[in-house]
């Protein structure tokens, strides 16, 4: 029952003049939600949109299927009710975003998007073929199919992991239509966004502690320099004349600066660091051409 309570209690003023057959259909979908019957509930709501759409209904029947375990089916409504949704288009991204972490993404490159009948399914569903599909899965291994006119068809197979994106660089056609391209070991790759970013922090961080270490060392000799010139030692600390005085002072603040600029390049190193250690990894597979003719060598 976690959001489901929430999401209906401003549906009420979904319909500016609702639809009497799609209101019944909505107010048992949310009875059956609050016993726990997500199935019929499921059903009772998406027969309501089909007979009149509203956003209310979509994020019940998101919060449904969800509960169902059917999460890339939740995901895809939360994401198409975040573009209908007005005032209510944060609530649909952040549950959509929510889900996705427990999806993966298969990456599928595409040579000749526009070769003529080209097909293209990924886990059974037909896909527009463009030269980058980006298309959600439940965690698991996943088939890609291509086909197109007096072509053999093309099969090969990727994992889908959770919060991750596995990349597939298929052949033209390279393998027999019978023949089953099992999926390469392939090798993970951080993704290279979040390595600039941390080559960068860390950089600018090296920059700053030298930096640091140049500012203290300036600030030490033109301290030492007041000696025995404007100051002398003494038990209780120096002694200087006015200049003295001034120079020192100027050289402890200087000192003071070049610990904080140093402090603070070794802060960028560790946020540069963590953020390289903790970057997603990306599962690059390249599958070989078995033998067959390979165009571009990407599909």
């Amino acid at each position: 029952m976690r959001s489901i309570i929430g999401v209906v209690i401003a549906t009420a003023t979904a319909f500016a003049e609702p639809s009497p057959e799609a209101q019944a259909l909505f107010e048992q979908g949310r009875a059956l939600a609050k016993d726990g019957n997500y199935s019929e509930a499921c059903d009772r709501f998406e027969r309501a949109n089909k007979i009149e759409y509203a956003v209310g209904t979509s994020l019940n029947l998101g919060d449904c299927y969800e509960h169902l375990g059917e999460v890339r089916r939740a995901y895809l409504i939360f994401v198409d009710t975040e573009g209908r949704a007005g005032p209510r288009a944060s609530y649909a991204h952040d549950r959509a975003q929510a889900l996705l972490a427990k999806l993966g993404t298969i990456v599928v490159h595409v040579a000749n998007p526009i070769m003529p009948g080209l097909k293209i399914s990924i886990a059974g569903r037909d896909v527009a073929p463009v030269p980058e599909i980006d298309d959600v899965n439940e965690p698991g291994v996943v088939t890609i199919i291509a086909t197109a006119p007096d072509r053999p068809e093309y099969r090969t197979t990727a994992t889908a992991v959770a919060g991750q994106r596995t990349i597939v660089d298929v052949p033209l056609f390279g393998a027999t239509p019978t023949e089953h391209v099992v999926e390469p070991a392939g090798q993970w790759q951080r993704r290279p966004e979040r390595v600039h970013v941390a080559v960068a922090l860390g950089s600018l961080g090296i920059g700053a502690m030298i930096g640091g270490i140049v500012v203290g060392l300036y600030a030490r000799s033109e301290y030492n320099a007041q000696f025995p010139g404007h100051c002398m030692s003494t038990t209780t600390g120096p002694a200087c004349d006015t200049p003295g005085f001034t120079n020192l002072t100027n050289a402890n603040n200087l000192a003071d600066a070049g610990t904080v600029i140093g402090v603070a390049g070794i802060a960028l190193v560790a946020a540069g660091a963590l953020i390289y250690w903790t970057a997603p990894h990306d599962h690059i597979i390249v599958t070989p051409t078995p033998g067959g003719v390979a165009v571009a060598g990407r599909f």
